[in-house]
Parts: C-alpha cells; structure tokens; sequence
C-alpha cells in the first residue's frame, strides 16, 4: 500500500482557516535509522528519469539507488538523511513533480479526547512525551479535530466530536501530549482502508490512480456508468449488504491494516529503546531533605550484615604445594585438618580398639598358632619312625597311619592336663 498523506475517505475536518497545509512537507525525523525513500510522481509531465538522474546525481552523494517502479513513479533511496530532506525541500522538481517521503516513515497519528480544547492550542503549545524518560519528546506537526456523521429525517451532516487527531514527528507514538502544563492520553489512530472509486482497489484513492476503471455493478473492466445492469450483490463477498463497511473483505483488510500499525508501531519503539543509551528512571526520592535521609532516631537499630562468603577453591593442582591460609578468627582458632589425618587428634571412636592393640593380638595369635603347628607336626614324625622301626605289614601301617592324628590330639590333651596331674599325686 502506497501512504502518501492522502485521506479522501475521512470526514472533513473542523474548518478550513484552522486546518494545517495539506501539501506539508514531510521530513524524515533523526530516530529514523533508513533507509530514506523519496518518490517521483508525474503530474501533467511524464517521468523523465534520465533528466531526474543526471540532476540529482549532481547535488547529493548517498544516492544508493534510482529505479522507476511504475510508469508514473520513480523511487530514489538515499543513505543520508539529510540530503533526503534536502531533496524534499527543494523546489527543483517541484513546478514537475510531485516529490513526496512516504508518510508512516516520518510521521505517526494519534487521538484525544476533550470538548473545552482546541486545535490551534495542540498544535502551538503541545509536545509528544514519553513514558520512559530517555527517549526524547517530539514535535507536533498537525492537529484537527474529527466530525462525525449525523443522520436525521431531514438528511446527513457532520458534527463536531470531541476527538481531535494529532500528527506527530517521527515514527512511534508518544504516550502523552502535553499542551500548556495540562497532560492527555494518547491513542493510536487508525485510519479507514483507502478504496479507489475508478479500478475498485484498495490501498490508493482515484486522485492518484492510473489502472483501468472497473465496473462496481458487475466487476467487468468499464466504467459503472456504461453498465446496464442492476444488482445488489456486492463484487467482494458476493453477498448482499446495504453499506460497503457490512462487506466481510472490506472489514478483513481493515483490520489487517489497524494490525500492521500496531505492530509497525511497536517495532518502531523497540528500536528506539535500544538506539538510547540511558534506560533509568529518575529515583523519586532525590529530593528528600537531608534529615529524611539520615534518621537519627534509627542509630541504635540493628542491621543485618550477610555473611562473608568464602570463596570457592576450583582446578588445584595436586602436586602444587598449596597452604591454606586462615581468613577468618574462626579458621585461626579451629584449624581444618590435614588430608592425612582421618581423626581429631586425642579423640577415638568407642566401638574401635587401638591400633596398636590390634597389631600385638594379631602378632601373638600367630606365633601361638605358628607353635601349635610345629608340636603336632613333631608328634607325627615320631609316631611314623616307631611304626617303621617295629616292622608292621602294610596294612597296620595303612591303618596306624590313619589314626596317627587322632593319637597325635589325644597326646597333646594329655600334654596339656600335666600339670594338674602331677599337682594330685604331690597331694
């Protein structure tokens, strides 16, 4: 959709001295990052665009492109905004031409609401402020209040409403306009879905259209006053409606238009809050007298301190020598122990015996056992060399061989109940 400025489809506005110049010349703001657009229309002439080429390539050096996108219009992109501007204001082409900035580039609309206010007070003393304070206020370049259409038995007029539309510079929306220390709330405004009368498109007026006319009765392409027919059947939704604001495509495309506003705005916005460098907001208490500030009733209150945080020790090298050092009173008078060392020292477990304790038992449980081992083996030896020395057959030394253990046992519980024996027959 080509915006040039141009709303055939609203309602006249209050009055003709306090309206602004229609033909205002629209400039591109500083928020604006590019690139920046200028546009060619012919107005008895046709297009020359050698002549408007060889021209401009002249007076401005960030020309980065010059292409005729219609047979009545030429687009030139700059990287300069100001020699964008510059073309804008110059009456070089303009006897020609009509040299225009597309307007959602340059300016955006909004609404108030008030009966006692009036435009030449908006647009003389208002500013456009924003809610977060690092973004600059803007300038208010138009200001009209709107009329509403009244229908009655004698027929139509328009009345005054208490909706006045305001043009900003720039691209985003401020929140509020201020007007003589007095703060309004500002609305986004949405304009109507421009329809062209001659092709029956949408998005340009008959003013600035070049297509072939287009049959509203029966959609053929020739004009609706040749046509013979009459029908009541509408050419979009092919259904029966008594206004064209009742037609389903019409209500379609003006809502996808009032949706691409809201988010061309929002865009508009973030970018210009990342462009700022400051994002804080003033602190509300800054003028708070000194004795606000330093209570000394508050003296003897207690304040909490957090604890200091020891830091974490990450990747130590093993090998590397590393000595803690105390930080803090509670390290210097509980020392942390040694990775050696598994138990405090001069504390012990209950249930755990000494160690050394531990080694002497083991150490005589062994050398007890080591000459048990040895008494029986000797036993053993002896009892064989009477079995040879007394000439058995084999089959008594199988079988004394057999019972030598049990023998070599008995001998040793008899060796072990000696004494006592010896200490009866004393007695």
């Amino acid at each position: 959709m080509d915006v040039d400025g141009s709303k055939e489809g609203d309602p006249p506005p209050e009055s003709s001295s306090s309206r602004t110049n229609p033909f205002r010349v629209k400039l591109y703001p500083s928020t604006f990052a590019g690139p920046f657009l200028v546009y060619f229309r012919k107005k008895d002439k046709p297009i020359n665009v050698l002549l408007i080429s060889s021209e401009i390539y002249k007076k401005y050096s960030s020309v980065k492109e010059i292409k005729k996108i219609s047979l009545d219009k030429l687009r030139v992109i700059f990287g300069k905004r100001e020699d964008a501007n510059s073309l804008l204001e110059s009456q070089l082409f303009a006897n020609s031409y009509r040299v225009y900035a597309p307007c959602d580039f340059c300016e955006i609309s909004g609404v108030i609401y008030d009966e006692s206010l009036k435009s030449d007070d908006v647009r003389n003393s208002g500013v456009g402020v924003f809610k977060n304070n690092s973004i600059s206020p803007v300038q208010v370049l138009e200001c009209n209040r709107l009329s509403k259409l009244i229908l009655s038995d004698k027929g139509s007029e328009y009345v005054h409403s208490n909706c006045f539309k305001i043009t900003f510079a720039g691209s985003v929306l401020p929140d509020f306009v201020v007007v003589n220390n007095v703060t309004f709330d500002v609305r986004l405004y949405f304009p109507k879905l421009m329809h062209c009368e001659r092709c029956l498109l949408f998005g340009h007026t008959i003013k600035f259209c070049s297509n072939k006319p287009k049959c509203g009765k029966c959609g053929e392409p020739h004009s609706s006053t040749e046509c013979g027919k009459s029908s009541d059947i509408c050419i979009y939704c092919k259904q029966k409606h008594l206004s064209f604001k009742e037609c389903s495509v019409y209500k379609s495309k003006q809502a996808k238009l009032n949706q691409k506003l809201k988010n061309k705005n929002q865009t508009s916005y973030s970018e210009i809050l990342k462009s700022s460098d400051d994002f804080s907001d003033p602190n509300i208490f800054d003028n708070l007298s000194v004795d606000v500030q330093d209570d000394s009733t508050n003296a003897n209150e207690f304040i909490y301190k957090p604890p200091i945080k020891r830091k974490k020790v990450t990747n130590l090298d093993k090998k590397s020598n590393f000595s803690f050092q105390p930080t803090t009173s509670f390290d210097k008078h509980f020392p942390r122990l040694n990775s050696s060392q598994r138990t405090i020292p001069g504390f012990q477990k209950i249930d755990d015996e000494p160690s050394t304790s531990k080694k002497s038992a083991n150490i005589n449980d062994t050398s007890e056992n080591a000459t048990h081992n040895n008494d029986k083996s000797s036993i053993l030896v002896i009892l064989e060399e009477l079995v040879e020395l007394l000439g058995f057959s084999n089959f008594w030394k199988s079988l004394i061989k057999k019972i030598l253990p049990f023998l070599a046992n008995l001998f040793e519980k008899l060796n072990s109940f000696g004494p006592i024996i010896a200490s009866f027959f004393s007695s």
